[in-house]
Order: structure tokens, then sequence, then C-alpha cells
């Protein structure tokens, strides 16, 4: 699944030039916490998603908004953090559905958001559930973007990432795409850039197509009965949520009772 993310020698032979594009449609994803609604405001310059500090703070529903960035019109869709606690596994399905449509006609990216941190065993759960829900193509359309880039304190982020065999993995399959984001400086439109240049690597890797509708139904409905799969599917999501949350509980009771015995 690794796709290189070097530009072409010669960009116009490239069906589709990025720089002819008018806009840009980008997907978040992530599990709560990682960031999501604060990358979104960093890449349109503008607070139009809400990401207020809280210990129940969690987009629900999935949003959009768009701006002019870099001279071109970006659209970002925000969705609801990756979990079963927070909302019904069919409710969250109907929402992850609803993030390939509001991009419409399809999304020229899914940025994955990954929270710098000790990587447990639900960021892993994550990992798998992408490419179970999205397809195996969708790593050719995605790139890793993490947060919290302050707390780098100077560390190579490649350096990091070599070090964790899963995050590794991740970035590789997304074709060695990765970027982090500092989101207390909005005002640093450098790692905007760097973003964007990012998307129009996926964009010349993938011959001027994007991620779409139809690709995303034909991996829920591979089976002729489509009411039966979609069923089997949702019992599967939720059973898969459960898995990741008890995961998630586990590791922050470790956290917590080693910092009681600290």
């Amino acid at each position: 699944l690794g796709h290189s993310s070097v530009r072409p020698a010669n960009p116009s032979d490239v069906p589709g030039n990025p720089s002819d594009l008018p806009a840009r449609r980008i997907v978040l994803l992530g599990l709560p916490g990682a960031g999501k609604s604060s990358t979104g405001n960093t890449i349109l310059g503008s607070g139009q998603f809400d990401s207020a500090v809280g210990f129940n703070c969690v987009t629900e529903n999935t949003v959009s908004g768009s701006a002019t960035v870099e001279g071109r019109l970006v659209k970002v869709v925000d969705t609801p953090g990756i979990t079963g606690k927070v909302m019904s596994p069919r409710k969250l399905f109907g929402e992850i559905v609803k993030t390939v449509e509001e991009a419409a006609p399809g999304p020229h990216a899914f940025v994955i958001v990954v929270k710098l941190a000790r990587i447990t065993e639900t960021e892993i759960k994550l990992f798998e559930l992408l490419e179970k829900l999205f397809g195996k193509d969708a790593p050719k359309y995605s790139v890793v973007l993490f947060t919290y880039g302050d707390e780098l304190k100077n560390k190579p982020i490649s350096t990091l990432i070599e070090k964790n065999e899963y995050v590794s993995r991740l970035v590789s399959k997304c074709g060695h795409r990765y970027c982090v984001f500092d989101n207390t400086k909005r005002s640093n439109r450098k790692q905007v850039k760097e973003l964007l240049v990012k998307i129009d690597d996926i964009f010349r890797a993938n011959t001027g197509k994007h991620y779409t509708p139809e690709m995303f139904y034909k991996v829920q409905t591979i089976p002729v009965k489509i009411s039966i799969n979609v069923n089997k599917l949702l019992e599967w999501f939720k059973q898969f949520l459960k898995e990741m949350d008890a995961q998630s509980s586990a590791s922050q009771y470790r956290m917590a009772h080693v910092s009681h015995l600290v």
C-alpha cells in the first residue's frame, strides 16, 4: 500500500495538475481528544469548529467549514471522535457515512489525526478500523497528521515514528506522508502549507482522482443483499468499538494506577 509522495519531474505530465484545481476537500479522522477540531481551525485560519477544552468535549456530528487558503478554496469536514462511549454504533456509523457525502463529490484526502503521546491499543485498533471502513485503497488518499507538535521540543518526528512499529506501519501505508501541527500557533501558516503540499502529492499520485462515495459503498456492499451486509457490518462495528473502548479504559486505569503509585 505504500505510495511515494515524491513529485514527478514534470507535474504537467500528470492528468489534473493540482495548480488547476479550484478546491481541496479534506476529511479529518481520529479518536476523541486527538485535536481534529483544532486542526480544522488551524487549516482554515479561523474558529469555525468548536474546539473548547473539556473532559466531555467531543464532536458528535459531522460538520464542515470552508475558507480560502493559499489562494484556493479549502473545505474541511470534521468528524465525530471514533468511540462507542458517546453515541450508539449505528449513529456513529451513520455519521461516518456522512463524512464522504459531506465532501461530495469526494474527499481529496483523509487526514488521520494522531496525538503525539504514547500509542495505546486504542490507536492501534483505530488504524485497523479506518482501512476496514474505507477500504484497502483508502491509504492512497491519506496523510497522517500529528498534533501537539509543541511537545516535540525540537526532537525530530521521524525518529519517533521509526521507534514505534504501529505508527511506522501507518505512515508507510499512507505513502510516507505525514505532518506535524502545533494548534496553539494558528498563525503559523507554514504548517498548513506543508499539509496542502502533501495533499497535492496525493492528487498527483492518484493521477488527478479523488476518493468517491462509490468507493466507500463498494466496500460496504460486496454481497448482493445490501441490507443484510449493512447489518453484519454494524454488528462488527459495534463489537470493534466495544473492544476499542475497553482497551481505552484499561489504558486509562493503568495510567491512573501508576500515577497513584508515584
